[in-house]
């Protein structure tokens, strides 16, 4: 038999984590709320743009390149929520993205359930007008009318 080699590649990564200076994660987790917070002014107000053109495309049960133009905003509005301090309203936009993605697959969207979304998305915006416990209670009644109408279509398709 032949001479076995072991051969141990370097790893840069575990080279650079042993090199003296650098931050804690919790120090660069504050750095990265403190940056957060010094730009919440304009975060929120590009939510608010957003949720205007949220109200604009919400008139009518939207299809085609007007629902996708809705879904892309709604999912905007998802992700800046929680740069913005806005869970909540992240959450609601979600499962607003989960109700528009169910149409795109071709289930049923009426002005009833994009309504309720939008004014849901409406009060969540002024989240400090109500309790956690009240907000908890909405998301919640929102999975659940999303998730009773992909059952919905689901039994009708069968």
């Amino acid at each position: 038999m032949g001479l076995v080699r072991y051969f141990t590649p370097e790893n840069p990564l575990a080279k650079a984590i042993a090199v003296p200076g650098g931050k804690l994660v919790s120090e660069a987790v504050d750095d990265a709320r403190i940056e957060l917070l010094e730009i919440s002014d304009e975060c929120l107000a590009e939510v608010d743009t957003l949720l205007a053109r949220i109200y604009q495309l919400s008139g009518s049960v939207p299809a085609g390149a007007e629902l996708t133009e809705l879904y892309r905003t709604v999912r905007e509005v998802a992700g800046l929520a929680g740069m913005c301090d806005l869970e909540d309203m992240g959450a609601a936009a979600l499962s607003f993205c989960a109700l528009l993605d169910h149409a795109q697959d071709g289930g049923q969207l009426t002005q009833e359930h994009i309504d309720v979304h939008v004014n849901v998305l409406k009060i969540l915006r002024r989240s400090g007008d109500f309790t956690e416990a009240q907000r908890a209670v909405v998301l919640k009644n929102l999975d659940a009318m999303v998730e009773k109408l992909a059952k919905k279509d689901a039994a009708a398709s069968e």
